[in-house]
């Protein structure tokens, strides 16, 4: 429930060389139970929801979009 994630689905160690320089190694990716690789794909929720709370103090109230659907579908799923 939510949007798209962003994508971001390398692991990298970085490393620290002589001379102020360091190194960056991929070492792992982070993949979907079914071995898609989601690295600038992300994933789609199985419910939209686009729209954020006005305000911080909005989150998790029933001025919060993710919230209402969110009681909606537990309510329509019980």
């Amino acid at each position: 429930m939510g949007d798209r994630t962003f994508g971001k689905g390398l692991i990298q160690s970085l490393f620290d060389l002589s001379g102020d320089a360091g190194l960056a190694v991929t070492v792992a990716k982070y993949e979907t139970p079914n071995h898609r690789d989601i690295n600038k794909q992300g994933i789609e929720p199985d419910y939209i929801v686009t729209d954020k709370p006005e305000t911080l103090g909005d989150l998790g109230t029933d001025r919060d979009p993710a919230m209402r659907q969110a009681i909606e579908l537990l309510a329509t799923a019980s």
